[in-house]
């Protein structure tokens, strides 16, 4: 698996689909990945937004440089902020350390708090242009009525939001949605050893018209419950 997340190629891949909205987040990516500035990427829950921080570092010049990942929530503010900036108890090297050169990606970028934030903006501040670490932020819930853009001070927001990528929801992208399902069918099917599941007009109708809340995840659930 960590082999696979650092081709950039097999990441690409990864990321199928001919819909118009698919199309220019490969197209996205590519450009992206040369460049040297922060990236926030946004979207729904299911989407693949971790996969896309992968493929932005690996297609890009820091490919061959540490990718280090930490998730911003569920976690104490003095153990995060230990492991973000040091010091780190075992005396090992904070993250913004380790991924010195590389990529730094911040899950749930939303869950920090302002304290944290202001240190992170200190941070980044600190690196100037270009940036000696990159640092990627994911936003992966918004509050009911609330964007990211009103959860984050407005300078580490515009910091981060320099270049932004919203993944587009499963349901926007249209043929897309059948292609994906027969894919994960296939797979499964292969994997548990049995045969490849029929797709009726009346699946495909359904599977076109539903709202899929939990978007490419949810649909790969279905995909493999109709395998079996």
């Amino acid at each position: 698996m960590r082999q696979e997340l650092a081709d950039g190629s097999t990441l690409m891949k990864r990321l199928v689909g001919n819909s118009t909205e698919m199309v220019r987040l490969r197209e996205d990516i590519l450009d992206f990945g040369q460049a040297d500035g922060h990236v926030l990427i946004d979207g729904e829950t299911g989407t693949g937004k971790t996969l896309v921080a992968h493929a932005l570092h690996a297609v890009g010049p820091r490919a061959g440089k540490r990718f280090v990942s930490v998730t911003c929530s569920g976690i104490e503010d003095e153990k995060l902020a230990a492991r973000l900036f040091g010091p780190v108890e075992d005396g090992g090297l904070p993250l913004v350390e380790e991924a010195r050169g590389g990529t730094l990606c911040l899950e749930d970028i939303e869950a920090l708090s302002p304290v944290l934030q202001g240190r992170l903006l200190a941070y980044i501040d600190s690196q100037g242009m270009p940036p000696a670490t990159r640092i990627v932020a994911i936003c992966n819930a918004h509050a009911p009525g609330r964007s990211l853009e009103d959860l984050l001070r407005p300078d580490l927001y515009f910091r981060l939001a320099g270049t932004k990528i919203v993944l587009p929801p499963l349901r926007a992208r249209g043929q897309d949605i059948l292609g994906l399902f027969k894919t994960y069918a296939t797979d499964y099917a292969e994997e548990y050893g049995c045969p490849a599941p029929d797709l009726s007009a009346q699946d495909a109708a359904y599977l076109l018209q539903a709202p899929w809340p939990g978007n490419v995840r949810q649909l790969m659930a279905i995909a493999e419950q109709a395998a079996l």
